[in-house]
């Protein structure tokens, strides 16, 4: 037992290294929701050798070492009010916030450091943003130009008005993030909405292109 701390020391005071990378596999969960990542098997019992979950490849959560009798000692670091290990080595993360999203690992580590399993966590979609940028009013014509924003990203989009009738400049626009997230924008029933939405959820900001001119109008 006393060998095995010692690894668990001397490796958690250095910089892992990581010379094996498994499949990096995304993962959507809801706020408050709770969320169980495994090992994939993974399991000290049998060699001893440690186990640590990982955020984001550098901050520890977890530290499993296995007594005689096979049973794991559990080590919390970060976030260990609202982290528990299930089935031995499987990662439960309780009441899922924003904040919790990121790169989850499950390590092991004896000579060189194994990378068993490899999450991408997303805990939903921030809220969606639309902001008029400029407007420009002619006698018949309403001219405007938007941004739909979240807290990471952004797409404009123009539009033009008149005699009752709308059209998108530029077609719809969309973004679409590595973490599965996609920013939309678009025209529907002469209004403008920003939507924000992956695969567990979505946000919109809708506003109405006649208020839009409108206010412009008693702005000038």
């Amino acid at each position: 037992m006393s060998i095995i701390i010692g690894k668990v020391n001397c490796y958690y005071l250095h910089k892992i290294v990581f010379n094996s990378v498994s499949a990096l596999t995304p993962v959507f969960v809801q706020t408050g929701n709770d969320l169980v990542l495994d090992a994939n098997g993974a399991d000290c019992s049998e060699d001893g050798v440690p186990i640590v979950w990982k955020l984001n490849e550098k901050d520890n959560l977890v530290i499993l070492t296995c007594r005689k009798d096979g049973e794991p000692i559990v080590k919390k670091f970060k976030y260990e009010n609202v982290t528990e290990i299930t089935e031995k080595t499987s990662l439960k993360l309780k009441n899922c916030q924003k904040s919790f999203s990121g790169v989850y690992s499950a390590i092991r580590i004896s000579d060189e450091t194994e990378v068993v399993a490899k999450y991408n966590v997303t805990v939903e979609v921030s809220p969606a943003h639309l902001k008029v940028d400029s407007v420009l009013n002619s006698s018949d014509v309403c001219n405007l130009t938007v941004t739909c924003s979240t807290d990471h990203s952004s797409v404009s989009s123009s539009f033009t008005c008149g005699n009752q009738t709308c059209k998108q400049d530029n077609g719809q626009q969309t973004d679409t993030s590595q973490q599965g997230n996609v920013l939309h924008i678009y025209l529907s029933d002469e209004s403008v909405t920003c939507n924000h939405s992956n695969q567990v959820s979505w946000a919109n900001s809708t506003k109405k292109i006649e208020l839009i001119c409108h206010q412009n109008d008693s702005k000038s």
